[in-house]
């Protein structure tokens, strides 16, 4: 008859969670060849105890005989000052000072991984322009963005050779990895900063206020009609090793294109905030502003009666009517700060 015992599913996960490494592998291993050092130094402080309660009697029975009024006092001050000087050393030699304070300098690592080599976890930091994200499992992703510019003959043959190489480098370290190709919005592309900061460069208001208007159409048909892909490729790192392989492979693919002429306009691996508008648009989610939720329900709350004056009127033919406010805004201006008014 077999002796196995069944256990119930309860029973199998608790034993399971309780199989765990020790807290300190190297401290567990020496300790089974003899006692541990907590042991040894607890033993060692009672032999030091006894001793001290010995020789205060003899010192007691010695003393007595030369000092009879105060061989008390003399007996407590011999034994403090053996305790300050040889007590003392004794329990720096035990304790082992030097081994203390290197375990104190090395307490933020992880003393498993220190005992066996095993390679440690990929840090960047925050303010690096490389962002990389870590899922709930450990497997850590690097994004990499190319958005696409104008082509010609020879720039396309390159970017055949730019792709072909660029997924080689990925492949030899066996990284998984996924192509995800979207239209670009070119209301947050380079360029459309680029025409932004050009605009407030404008120094004339007339010449300032007609270059927003042809942005903004430039926006509004670039948003109806445009379909410029952009694709991304997401570098996974699913294991230890690949971990420690993926600012490699970063360096190695930015070295890559910044040697290559391709139809690419833009190629860049994506920081942290990049990485996480790119998640949000493209698993559509979004994030309820309670603070903006608060403001709007108090200003339902309070009225929408505010103090503001009219200073001008913008008409459909493109001419402009001042108030008497905006006039007596302009002359205060004009008087406070000596800027003299252009006709």
């Amino acid at each position: 008859m077999s002796d196995d015992k069944f256990y119930s599913l309860k029973e199998e996960q608790e034993a399971s969670g309780k199989m765990i490494f020790p807290l300190n592998i190297h401290q567990s291993l020496n300790a089974s060849a003899g006692l541990q050092s907590n042991e040894k130094i607890g033993i060692a402080i009672g032999v030091w105890v006894i001793f001290c309660a010995v020789l205060s009697w003899l010192l007691m029975s010695f003393i007595r005989n030369i000092i009879p009024n105060h061989y008390i006092l003399v007996t407590i001050c011999i034994i403090v000052i053996l305790n300050l000087t040889i007590g003392v050393y004794l329990l720096r030699f035990l304790l082992d000072e030097r081994s203390v304070l290197k375990e104190y300098e090395a307490k933020d690592g992880d003393s498993f991984a220190s005992y066996f080599r095993i390679y440690r976890d990929t840090q960047m930091s925050i303010d690096s322009k490389y962002g990389i994200i870590e899922y709930d499992d450990g497997t850590q992703a690097a994004i990499l963005r190319m958005r696409l510019g104008y082509n010609t003959d020879s720039k396309s043959n390159n970017t055949w050779m730019f792709n072909r190489d660029a997924f080689r480098i990925i492949n030899d370290i066996g990284m998984p990895h996924r192509e995800i190709t979207v239209t670009e919005v070119f209301r947050e592309s380079d360029s459309s900063e680029f025409m932004r900061k050009q605009t407030n460069n404008i120094s004339d208001p007339i010449l300032k206020d007609a270059q927003k208007r042809i942005f903004k159409g430039i926006f509004d048909i670039a948003e109806k009609e445009s379909n410029v892909p952009v694709m991304y490729i997401m570098i996974f790192a699913t294991t230890q090793i690949l971990k420690d392989e993926l600012y490699g492979i970063i360096k190695r693919l930015e070295k890559h294109y910044n040697a290559e002429q391709t139809c690419y306009r833009d190629i860049k691996f994506l920081n942290n905030d990049e990485i996480l508008e790119f998640l949000r648009n493209y698993y559509k989610l979004e994030v309820m502003d309670m603070s903006l939720l608060r403001t709007k329900t108090t200003l339902n709350d309070i009225g929408k009666s505010v103090s503001c004056e009219v200073l001008r009127i913008y008409g459909t033919s493109g001419k402009n009517y001042n108030t008497e406010a905006m006039k007596d805004l302009m002359s205060s201006i004009i008087k406070n700060t000596g800027i003299r008014k252009v006709e």
